[in-house]
């Protein structure tokens, strides 16, 4: 657990992308690399960059990095880049062919396709919390409020008449 200003800092709560993407940063690379390398906007980079608690995993890493470790993650980048590139493009590929023939294609995989490229892209889904307070006492004021109102049930008379 790192310290910031005395206080303990949420390390624990990144992933460990989050943690390559330190240790590019402290092997000197900049905001714009690590986002192209790791597949993330720049715009997600930047705010994660800004934070006390990445700044801090960043100093511990930079005494950690050495010649050996960067030359092997140069390589490795290079051929998940490839990869990753070829991937699209057979995935274009196919979306293409598939529209070309009027093939229908399951709509569990095209939300998927498009859910996991807009949250690479910097458009995570969003989840919006709402909050219910459900007090009994609360509940409880609410009906009586309502059985405080009286209705008049009273019959009204209408005369008989009778037809002869």
């Amino acid at each position: 657990m790192f310290e910031i200003d005395g206080k303990r800092s949420p390390v624990k709560k990144f992933r460990d992308t989050h943690h390559m993407m330190a240790r590019m940063f402290a092997m000197g690379m900049r905001p714009g690399e690590v986002a192209e390398r790791m597949g993330y906007c720049l715009s997600r980079i930047s705010v994660l960059h800004g934070s006390p608690a990445f700044q801090a995993i960043i100093g511990h890493y930079r005494e950690e990095v050495d010649e050996v470790w960067k030359a092997g993650q140069d390589e490795y980048f290079t051929l998940v880049r490839k990869r990753m590139v070829r991937a699209e493009r057979l995935l274009n590929e196919q979306l293409e062919s598939a529209e070309e023939n009027e093939e229908q294609i399951p709509l569990r995989t095209l939300l998927a396709l498009t859910s996991d490229g807009a949250d690479r892209a910097g458009y995570p889904k969003r989840t919006v919390a709402t909050n219910v307070n459900i007090s009994m006492a609360a509940q409880l004021e609410k009906a009586r409020k309502r059985s405080d109102k009286v209705i008049d049930v009273t019959p009204k008379v209408i005369p008989f008449k009778r037809r002869i």
